[in-house]
């Protein structure tokens, strides 16, 4: 009779976990506890198939969790991470930046990027005067790092 109520308690157990991690999972838009839902999963399943002391269901979740994790990253590594974008700031290096006000390698300047604003320095012994063209090179803070524009 004992045994029964210990099969309840880690089939009640694995279950929530399992749908714990699933509602997080689904809440957050990173991959954060999928791994956590296989593993229990997996507990539930050898669980109810095959009771178990609770003991050997928790080591049961930890290495599948652990393998979930393990098999998932080369996955991760294909399909997901290569489909990240850059940053919207980082996205504006290469363009063309018009120059409002003056500004060389010591004096910081302004530009103007289609209606943004941006404070222009250069790492170059170039100065740029009003309405010159220059290329974005680079994003140093909240600073655009400029060139002169190559011509061709």
């Amino acid at each position: 009779m004992e045994l029964v109520n210990v099969a309840w308690f880690g089939i009640l157990v694995w279950s929530l976990i399992f749908i714990i991690a699933l509602v997080v999972e689904v809440l957050e838009p990173q991959l954060v506890s999928i791994w956590f839902a296989a593993g229990a999963f997996i507990a539930l399943l050898i669980q109810t198939i095959f009771p178990t002391l609770f003991v050997i269901q928790i080591l049961i979740f930890i290495v599948s969790t652990t393998i979930a994790l393990i098999l998932s990253r080369p996955l991760y590594l294909r399909f997901i991470k290569q489909k990240s974008t850059l940053t919207n700031a980082a996205g504006i290096i290469g363009r063309d930046i018009k120059i409002l006000v003056p500004c060389d390698k010591l004096t910081p300047g302004k530009g103007l990027l289609g209606d943004v604003q941006w404070t222009i320095l250069t790492e170059e012994n170039e100065r740029f005067k009003t309405n010159d063209i220059a290329t974005i090179v680079a994003l140093k803070g909240n600073k655009a790092i400029i060139k002169q524009k190559k011509v061709g």
